[in-house]
């Protein structure tokens, strides 16, 4: 019997120009540490991803990312300690995200795993109370 299987990559963020914006000052002590570089599942089945961090979930807000090969990263969750969650919008079936502020850790959870669901996912900390006023992108016209 051959199964499928979704392959899901946990990366730093601190090698990612594209999420630099999202750091405090790009400060390696607010960046996530995955638990597990690689995990492997089978379709239909459940994973959760988690990360630890180093801040304040009272004061950061913890964002989750998915990047597909030659794609930019696409924003899945942002979850704080106020329990304020907000999805993707529109929301994708079944991604949901946890705080648990007492192991310092952010999970975040896909149900009915498919092979769509391979990809390279990401963890970010932000400040919310100091704000990120920095753009990352801007696009002139001459």
């Amino acid at each position: 019997m051959i199964h499928k299987r979704a392959v899901f990559n946990q990366k730093l963020i601190e090698t990612e120009p594209f999420l630099q914006g999202h750091i405090r000052g790009g400060d390696p002590r607010q960046l996530f540490q995955a638990f597990s570089p690689n995990e492997l599942v089978s379709e239909g089945n459940t994973i959760t991803l988690s990360c630890n961090y180093n801040g304040s979930a009272a004061t950061d807000a913890l964002h989750w990312y998915r990047q597909y090969p030659r794609s930019r990263p696409d924003f899945l969750f942002l979850v704080n300690e106020a329990a304020f969650k907000q999805p993707a919008d529109p929301p994708i079936p079944g991604i949901s995200a946890r705080l648990n502020e007492e192991k310092n850790r952010v999970d975040l959870e896909i149900t009915g795993t498919a092979l769509t669901d391979s990809a390279l996912y990401y963890c970010a900390l932000q400040p919310t109370v100091t704000g990120n006023t920095h753009t990352l992108y801007k696009n002139e016209t001459h």
